[in-house]
């Protein structure tokens, strides 16, 4: 977490799965975080879990080190993506 002094709210966000694929076929990426919101006085006021699939393509990429880096990034988008939709709808 970084702190930033004289927050509101800080947002926590940790990893609690990452499942790589273990062949060099079309494969599926998984990620599961658990995000936290936290008010100025240590209080958890919204948490939730979120998983996300991608799934790579053996043409996407010729070189499985550039194909899996580019699945990772894709897949932690769409991660941050889920969380931030869902943060967004909390009232406070």
């Amino acid at each position: 977490m970084i702190e930033t002094g004289g927050a509101d709210y800080n947002l926590k966000v940790t990893v609690v799965e990452h499942i790589l694929p273990a062949h060099v076929g079309d494969f599926d990426l998984q990620l599961k975080t658990n995000w936290q919101l936290i008010d100025s006085a240590g209080n958890v006021i919204w948490t939730d879990t979120i998983a996300s699939v991608y799934t790579s393509k053996l043409v996407d990429e010729l070189t499985t080190f550039d194909r899996l880096q580019k699945a990772n990034e894709n897949l932690t988008k769409i991660n941050i993506g889920e969380g931030l939709k869902k943060l967004s709808q909390i009232k406070l």
